[in-house]
C-alpha cells in the first residue's frame, strides 16, 4: 500500500521501506485482521508480486497537491512512471480541475519494483 507518507520517505531516501507502519497505526489493516481472525504472524510467509499488488485498482487518485494556481495530480505504480501517467490521463483525473484557471501538472511516478524510481509529467493547458 502506498500512502503519501510513504512515498515522499521513498523519494527522499530513494530506498524501499517499511515508512507507514513505522510512523503510525495502520487501523484498517488491523480491523481488516480482526474482522477476518487473522494473527499478523500468520502475514510473516504471504508473498505477492508486483501483478497482485496493481490488482488492488480502485479508480482514485493516489494524491493531489493543490496550490493557489496549480494542481499537480500524482499517480504511483510499483511499474514504469509512464504507465502511472498514462493511468491519470485514460481516467481523466483532471477533469474537475479544468476550466479552474489553475495550471495541471500530471505526475506519474514508477519504478519502485525495481527500487529505480522515476518520475514523468506532463502540463494540461
Amino acid at each position: 500500500m502506498l500512502n503519501p507518507w510513504s512515498v515522499l520517505s521513498v523519494l527522499q531516501r530513494q530506498e524501499l521501506g517499511a515508512y507507514w507502519m513505522a510512523t503510525g497505526t495502520p487501523t484498517m489493516l488491523v480491523r481488516l485482521l480482526r474482522e477476518r481472525r487473522t494473527a499478523p504472524e500468520d502475514l510473516e510467509c504471504v508473498r505477492a508480486d508486483s501483478s497482485v499488488l496493481e490488482a488492488f485498482d480502485v479508480e482514485r487518485i493516489d494524491a493531489v497537491l493543490e496550490t493557489p494556481d496549480r494542481v499537480c495530480i500524482l499517480e504511483f505504480k510499483l511499474g514504469s512512471a509512464e504507465s502511472a501517467l498514462a493511468q491519470i490521463q485514460r481516467r481523466k483525473y483532471f477533469e474537475s480541475w479544468l476550466g479552474k484557471g489553475k495550471e495541471l501538472l500530471l505526475v506519474g511516478v514508477g519504478g519502485f519494483e525495481r527500487r529505480q524510481i522515476e518520475c514523468r509529467w506532463r502540463r494540461i493547458e
